[in-house]
């Protein structure tokens, strides 16, 4: 069961079928050099439930980038999480792991983006992004960017990249992603969308 609307028009199967299995003729795929392709598509039932998704786009967001200034980072040995901050009407935290998560300690730094758990304003309603999470290169400009695409939010989830830069590139000086010991992350939207659902009563 798949949902069709403007963020997400296609979808399908990046492999439906080996191309030896594909390409035997004894198979029926191919016959005389020709094939045929086809889609049953049957549409469910309503649910006499609405569902209004709201898009916006990175000129359309309030705040679509937020940057978080970590100072005295070397003495952050455990997780850290950011001040809440607002984008798009919705309420997010930076959250990262100076030496990694429990599985990857010691070899990277993990950097996530988390809704707000108490966020009233995402009752009944999920939360769609897609984002840039940052490292700053403080010194020549050239920043760790990582992309995190078709990323659904609810419930306080979030999504990131749990190897984000290895340590020892972080902590070389020479890359510039700390100085005065001190880091800075940054995140940044490019599209945001609240998806609301309403339960109609008969």
């Amino acid at each position: 069961m798949r949902r069709f609307h403007e963020l997400k028009k296609e979808w399908g199967f990046e492999q439906i079928e080996s191309l030896e299995t594909f390409k035997d003729v004894s198979n029926g795929y191919l016959f005389n050099d020709s094939c045929a392709f086809g889609a049953d598509v049957f549409v469910m039932k309503h649910t006499l439930n609405s569902e209004t998704l709201s898009v916006f786009r990175r000129e359309d967001l309030t705040n679509p980038t937020f940057r978080w200034e970590i100072k005295e980072f070397s003495k952050m040995d455990k997780s850290i999480i950011s001040k809440k901050f607002c984008s798009g009407e919705t309420n997010w935290y930076l959250w990262i792991h100076p030496k990694g998560e429990s599985s990857k300690n010691g070899k990277a730094l993990s950097i996530f983006l988390t809704l707000d758990d108490d966020d009233s304003a995402h009752n009944n309603s999920t939360i769609y992004a897609e984002f840039y999470l940052r490292v700053i290169d403080q010194l020549n400009s050239k920043h760790k960017e990582g992309a995190a695409n078709y990323r659904w939010f609810s419930g306080g989830k979030g999504w990131g990249f749990p190897e984000f830069i290895l340590l020892e590139d972080l902590h070389k000086s020479s890359n510039g992603y700390i100085v005065k010991d001190s880091l800075i992350v940054e995140v940044e939207f490019s599209i945001m969308s609240r998806t609301k659902v309403s339960n109609s009563k008969n």
